[in-house]
């Protein structure tokens, strides 16, 4: 058997198969976990933003003027 060096076209071709493989099976859940994660999150601090904002303008409705609720 020949010995095969590092520069050889045949084990650049097996190493670049074996990266491809590696890659194409971990960056894609990688990827998808990540941006899932990511949007959960950000999803999740918009709505509690939008909530306080709504629930504060609400309070504030009610604080300033109590006299036009009790009439609606």
């Amino acid at each position: 058997m020949k010995n095969r060096s590092v520069n050889s076209p045949l084990v650049q071709s097996v190493a670049g198969f074996l990266a491809a493989l590696v890659i194409g099976a971990l960056v894609p859940r990688t990827f998808t976990f990540l941006v899932r994660r990511i949007f959960t999150r950000t999803v999740r601090e918009v709505l509690v933003v939008v909530a306080a904002t709504w629930l504060t303008e609400r309070l504030a409705h009610w604080i300033v003027s109590p006299e036009l609720d009790e009439n609606e």
